[in-house]
C-alpha cells in the first residue's frame, strides 16, 4: 500500500470539516482528523462521527468514543515531523489488508449497501484485473449479508456480529430464541445490551457473564464490552 505523503495530506486539511492534527499518546502514531458523515441509530437519532486519515488506513468511531482514547491533539510541527517518519517506515514494508467489495449490478441492491461510505472505488490487482465497487467494511458485513439474505445474522462469524455491535449496529438474531444485540451508553459508558430476550431466560444469560441492571423501572441485560464477542458466541452457541 502507497503511502499518503506529507503534501497530500497537508493539502487534504483545506478540504476536511473541523480539521485536527492528533497523536495517540500510546503508540506516537499520527493521524488527520476531521468530521465524518453522521450514522442514524435505531430511533433515528443522529450519531456523530469523526474520521482518522492515517499514512496508510483509514477509521471512522463515534464522536462521543474519542474521549474514551488516547488521541491528543498536537502542533502542526510535530504533526508533520511524526506524519514523515511514518511514510517513511512504510515506505520499506509489505501491508496486508482483506477488502470486501460489493461489485456487478449495483443500483437493484444500493439501498441494502452501507450508508456510510457511498463512493464507488477501483480495484486494480498486480495482474491489471480490475473491479468497480462498494467497498463494504468490517461492521457492516453482517447487516449486508441479511439484508441481501446470503446468511442469518446468527450464523455470521461471532466476531462480525461483536464488531457490527460495538460500531454501533443493532444485530437481530433469532436463536436460540428471538432477541438483538445492540450497543448503548449507559452513564456516559459504552455497553452492549440484549434486547427483547424472554424474562424466563435471564438466569440462564447470566450464567454466561451477562448482568442485569434496573433503570427507570425497567431490568435491562447487558455483556461486558470486553467479554462481548466471548459471551455473544456462547449465547449462540448450537445446541
Amino acid at each position: 500500500k502507497n503511502p499518503i505523503s506529507l503534501e497530500r495530506i497537508l493539502d487534504m486539511v483545506r478540504w476536511r470539516e473541523n480539521p485536527a492534527f492528533v497523536m495517540n499518546a500510546k503508540s506516537g502514531r499520527v493521524a488527520l482528523r476531521s468530521k465524518a458523515n453522521a450514522w442514524m441509530d435505531d430511533e433515528g437519532e443522529p450519531i456523530l462521527r469523526i474520521e482518522l486519515q492515517r499514512p496508510c488506513s483509514r477509521k471512522s468511531m463515534r464522536e462521543a468514543d474519542l474521549f474514551e482514547t488516547a488521541w491528543e491533539e498536537i502542533d502542526e510541527d510535530t504533526f508533520r515531523a511524526k506524519w514523515q517518519a511514518e511514510v517513511n517506515e512504510a515506505a520499506g514494508q509489505l501491508d496486508t489488508e482483506t477488502v470486501r467489495l460489493a461489485t456487478g449490478l449495483l443500483l437493484p441492491i444500493w439501498s441494502a449497501l452501507p450508508s456510510d461510505h457511498l463512493a464507488v472505488n477501483r480495484i486494480v490487482d498486480k495482474n491489471g484485473n480490475s473491479w468497480l465497487g462498494r467497498i463494504v467494511f468490517e461492521h457492516s458485513i453482517v447487516e449486508l449479508f441479511t439484508k441481501l439474505g446470503l446468511a442469518s445474522s446468527e450464523d455470521m462469524p461471532v466476531e462480525a456480529i461483536t464488531n457490527a455491535v460495538l460500531a454501533g449496529r443493532s444485530v437481530q438474531v433469532t436463536r436460540p430464541f428471538p432477541m438483538a444485540f445492540k450497543r448503548s451508553h449507559v452513564n456516559g459508558n459504552p455497553r452492549v445490551e440484549i434486547v427483547d430476550a424472554p424474562a424466563s431466560q435471564l438466569s440462564w444469560l447470566k450464567s454466561l457473564g451477562a448482568f442485569t441492571e434496573i433503570i427507570q423501572y425497567r431490568t435491562r441485560i447487558f455483556i461486558p464490552v470486553a467479554q462481548a464477542e466471548a459471551i455473544i458466541a456462547e449465547i449462540l452457541k448450537p445446541s
